[in-house]
């Protein structure tokens, strides 16, 4: 049962007692995102980030919060105050229609959209791979992936796939041989 409105009270009355707690922040960001609140999970963010500015993991959150709420030049602006920007290509938007612009060949690509939709990025990303190179897939376990993309990264000799921290989200990492 979903009893976000009561964790908000709840959270409400600990930041009360306790108003620079990171932890307390953090939480209210986990809550109001699980609520589809994700303004509100950002702000919460932001200020976790005011108390703690050299945990990348919290511009991260921040950003997560603010991709839900399709505010993806505030997005990329906390990933740019990470450092994140300096080692990777960031694409923001439609997962589908920004993939299909990609002509550069990469060593690493990570997958973490819509669940449905790995299939497609993988026939999309995976010429641009180079051999030796990576795909990285989140979200293997919880919430389960599409089979056809399982079957896809497990059942060819062009590529050669473990996955790793099944017991949590889940993380697929899959070495392009050819």
């Amino acid at each position: 049962m979903e009893r976000y409105d009561e964790a908000i009270q709840e959270l409400s009355r600990a930041l009360e007692l306790a108003p620079e707690s990171l932890e307390v922040r953090v939480a209210f960001g986990l809550t109001y995102e699980m609520a589809q609140r994700f303004d509100a999970a950002a702000a919460h963010y932001e200020a976790a980030i005011q108390l703690d500015p050299f945990n990348p993991r919290l511009y991260h959150y921040a950003a997560r919060a603010l991709m839900s709420a399709e505010n993806y030049g505030a997005a990329r602006a906390n990933y740019d105050r990470a450092g994140v920007l300096k080692l990777a290509t960031l694409v923001l938007g439609d997962a589908h229609a920004e993939v299909a612009k990609f002509k550069d060949v990469v060593d690493l690509a990570f997958i973490d959209a819509d669940k449905e939709g790995y299939l497609d990025y993988l026939r999309k990303l995976s010429p641009l791979v180079r051999p030796g190179g990576l795909i990285v897939a989140h979200n293997m376990a919880s919430p389960p992936p599409d089979p056809r993309y399982v079957d896809a990264v497990t059942a060819s000799s062009a590529y050669d796939t473990i996955f790793l921290n099944m017991h949590d989200a889940g993380v697929g990492v899959t070495l392009k041989k050819r």
